[in-house]
């Protein structure tokens, strides 16, 4: 590991310095190994410098793989609806650090993408509704989501009759703030597949669907004191 560390990506430069940018690797911003660095330039217009980033070599990416992979060990134990609380809050964070920004050039060049703006319109109806300064969490987020395809296949089935609202839910179709919602002949969203977890002696193991398994199921499940 590089052993020359920052807490922030870039080096902040002025009129007569360029920004210089490091690389993120176990959870630090490093400088390469191998000390070079190149510049980039405006293709547009060379006069223009962006700014000046690390010539990394083989070494780095091998670092970079290595710390990915032990980080992957300690993520994989995590519980997938905490895992997707987190990722939820981290897409929350980078909308507020990057604003328009990030957003130019992703959709057209609108200036904040439509899934953005109903992110941040929902976190902010929750906190208004139940004056609260914590974004809602993901269990919160997904049962909205329920209810708003339901909502949905009320409107598109136009009556509450229950046979025609189940067909109008079987072919909906539909961004959501919590993202796209399409379900298949077993009913399930395709756009959002789960996985089933148990505690096994302690530690979560994911034990289906078998592609992405880690462990295999328990069955019948171990009491919680054998747990």
């Amino acid at each position: 590991m590089a052993t020359d560390t920052l807490t922030r990506s870039v080096l902040d430069g002025d009129a007569a310095r360029p920004n210089v940018y490091r690389n993120f690797i176990d959870g630090e911003w490093v400088a390469s190994v191998s000390g070079d660095l190149f510049e980039n330039r405006n293709p547009a217009n060379s006069d223009d410098l962006i700014g000046v980033f690390q010539k990394s070599t083989h070494t780095d990416v091998e670092q970079a793989i290595d710390a990915a992979r032990l980080a992957f060990e300690r993520w994989r134990l995590v519980p997938a609806p905490r895992r997707a609380e987190l990722l939820f809050r981290a897409a929350q964070l980078i909308a507020e650090i990057t604003g328009a920004s990030v957003a130019k050039g992703i959709v057209d060049n609108d200036p904040e993408p439509k899934p953005l703006r109903m992110v941040r319109d929902y976190v902010k109806a929750y906190e208004t509704k139940y004056n609260s300064s914590d974004p809602p969490d993901y269990h919160v987020a997904e049962s909205t989501a329920a209810c708003l395809a339901f909502e949905k296949a009320i409107e598109n089935a136009g009556s509450l009759d229950p046979s025609k609202v189940r067909d109008a839910l079987a072919s909906l179709d539909v961004m959501t703030f919590f993202g796209q919602i399409k379900f298949d002949s077993r009913g399930i969203n395709t756009f959002k597949p789960m996985v089933v977890e148990q505690i096994q002696s302690g530690v979560h193991y994911t034990v289906f669907p078998a592609d992405v398994a880690n462990g295999k199921p328990q069955y019948p499940t171990p009491p919680w004191s054998s747990r």
